[in-house]
C-alpha cells in the first residue's frame, strides 16, 4: 500500500486505473482518494502522479497487453472517464530458414523454405530472393502460412537464390542468413577451349573442356577413333605427328545420367578464292577469301615468308578469312598463301597466281600431305574420282576444257585421317605450276 502525501493538494477527487481482460475480468491497478492503494502485483511496477492522475508502469511483460481503463473525479463537475489499449512488443531475434529437402532435380522437383523466429510479437514476414522482393506473380511460386512459408514449383538452375527471410515488428527487425539452392541439372553449354591455336610436334597439346553442370560433370576424352585417351576438364600430352585429328570431350553428370559431347574438329576443306585472277595495274583491287571446316579456325596471310599485316593498301577482315589488296600493283603477284589451323591441325594454301593458264601448254598439279607413315594420295576433276594416284598430277596440252577444280584426297592408313583439299584452274594464256600443302 502507498499513502499519499496529505499536504500535496489534489486536483482530483478521486482516481481510479482498471486493467480488463479478454475474459472480462477487471483487475484494480491502483486507487486515490484520501489515500493511493495500489493492487499487490503491482506494487513497485507503477508510478502515479496525484496531480495529473497519470500511471506510468515498468517491467513490462506480454502478459501486461490489453485495455486500460481511468475514471477520475474532479473536485467539482462530473466523472471523467477514459481508456487505451497497450500492446507490448518483444524484439525479433533467432531468424533461420530451412528447407524440407535438399535434393532438388530440375524440372520435377519442388521445395518449401520455412522462416523459424525464437522470438518477437506481432511478426510481419518479407521474403527476398538477392536484393528484390518475391511477389507472387507466378504459379510457380507460393508465399503461404501467414507468411511463414515460401514454395518454389517445378525448380529450375535460375531458382538458386540467395533466399533470405525478413521478420519485423514495430520495435525491431532481423534478417535471417541467406540460403542457396542447388538444383541438379545438366550438363549443358559444353565446351573445349586451346590453349594455343597451333601445337608443334614436341610442345605440349592441351585442351580444357567445359560444361555447366551440377554436380560437376565427370569428362572423358577420346580421339578420333572413338579410344578414349584421358579423364578430367584438361587434356594434354606432349604432340607427335600421330596426334593430328579430332578429340571429343564427353561430359556426363553422374546423378542425372544425361550426357553431352564437344568435337574440336581437324581443319577441313580448305579452299582459297579471289575475285579474278586478271588485274589491271594501279585500277584494279584483289579479293581473297579463305574457307575451311573445323573447330575455331585461325586464319594467317603469308606474302613469302612475310606475314601479311594491314596496311593503306592492304585489309584483312571477317576473323581473318578475308584479305583485301587495294589498286593492285606488279609487286602484288606474291605469292600468297593462306594459314589455316588450330589445335589440332595446321593447313598451308596458295593463291592462284594473278594470270590464267595458258591453252596446249603442260601443267604439273604437286599435293603434298604431312603424315607418318606417307599418307596415299588419290586426285579427282569435278568431284569425279582420276585414275592418277602420287603426289604429282600431270596434264598435257591443256584445253579450257581442262579448266575445273581439282581435289587431292591424302588418307593416313594407320591412324585412319583423311583430309582434302580442292583447287581451282583456269585455262587461258599463261601458266604456272600449282602446289598444294596440307596437313593431316
Amino acid at each position: 500500500m502507498l499513502k499519499v502525501d496529505q499536504s500535496s493538494p489534489l486536483v482530483m477527487a478521486s482516481v481510479a486505473w482498471t486493467f480488463n481482460l479478454a475474459n472480462g475480468t477487471v483487475i484494480p491497478i491502483l486507487t486515490s482518494a484520501v489515500e493511493t492503494i495500489t493492487a499487490p502485483e503491482y506494487i513497485n511496477r507503477t508510478k502515479f502522479d496525484s496531480i495529473t492522475g497519470s500511471l506510468e508502469l515498468s517491467s513490462l511483460t506480454l502478459d501486461d497487453t490489453g485495455l486500460y481503463e481511468v475514471m477520475m473525479i474532479p473536485p467539482w463537475g462530473h466523472p471523467l472517464p477514459g481508456e487505451c489499449n497497450l500492446q507490448v512488443q518483444v524484439r525479433v531475434s533467432g531468424v533461420t530458414v530451412t528447407p524440407n529437402t535438399t535434393e532438388l532435380l530440375e524440372f520435377s522437383s519442388s521445395v518449401r523454405i520455412s522462416c523459424h523466429v525464437s522470438t518477437g510479437t506481432s511478426l510481419s514476414y518479407l521474403w527476398m530472393n538477392g536484393s528484390s522482393e518475391i511477389t507472387v506473380s507466378s504459379d510457380r511460386v507460393q508465399v503461404g502460412d501467414g507468411g511463414t512459408s515460401l514454395t518454389i514449383l517445378n525448380v529450375t538452375r535460375y531458382d538458386r537464390g540467395p533466399y533470405t527471410c525478413n521478420v519485423s515488428n514495430l520495435i525491431s527487425t532481423q534478417e535471417s542468413a541467406p540460403l542457396t539452392l542447388h538444383p541438379i541439372y545438366g550438363p549443358v553449354s559444353i565446351q573445349i577451349y586451346v590453349q594455343v591455336d597451333q601445337v608443334q610436334i614436341g610442345q605440349v597439346l592441351h585442351l580444357s573442356c567445359r560444361a555447366e553442370s551440377t554436380p560437376p560433370a565427370d569428362f572423358t576424352w577420346m580421339n578420333g577413333m572413338n579410344e578414349e585417351i584421358g579423364s578430367g576438364a584438361d587434356f594434354q600430352k606432349t604432340a607427335t605427328l600421330l596426334d593430328s585429328g579430332e578429340y571429343t570431350c564427353l561430359a556426363v553428370n553422374s546423378i542425372t545420367k544425361l550426357e553431352l559431347r564437344a568435337v574440336q574438329k581437324a581443319i577441313s576443306n580448305v579452299e582459297l578464292k579471289t575475285n579474278d585472277t586478271v588485274f589491271v595495274e594501279f585500277r584494279d583491287s584483289a579479293v581473297f577469301t579463305c574457307s575451311a571446316k573445323g573447330s575455331s579456325p585461325s586464319f594467317l596471310w603469308m606474302n613469302g615468308s612475310s606475314m601479311v599485316t594491314v596496311g593503306n593498301w592492304v585489309q584483312i577482315g571477317a576473323g581473318g578469312s578475308t584479305l583485301t589488296i587495294l589498286n593492285m600493283t606488279r609487286y602484288d603477284q606474291g605469292p600468297l598463301t593462306c594459314n589455316v589451323s588450330n589445335s589440332v591441325s595446321n593447313f598451308i594454301l596458295p593463291s592462284p597466281n594473278i594470270s590464267d593458264f595458258l591453252l596446249g601448254s603442260d601443267l604439273n598439279v604437286s599435293c603434298s600431305a604431312q603424315s607418318n607413315p606417307h599418307a596415299q594420295l588419290k586426285w579427282a576433276f569435278q568431284g569425279d574420282r582420276l585414275t592418277t594416284t602420287g603426289p604429282e598430277l600431270k596434264l598435257h596440252s591443256v584445253s579450257e576444257k581442262d579448266s575445273g577444280l581439282y581435289s587431292c584426297l591424302a588418307y593416313n592408313n594407320v591412324t585412319q585421317l583423311y583430309s582434302n583439299i580442292t583447287k581451282s584452274i583456269n585455262i587461258g594464256r599463261n601458266l604456272c605450276n600449282l602446289c598444294i600443302c596440307i596437313s593431316i
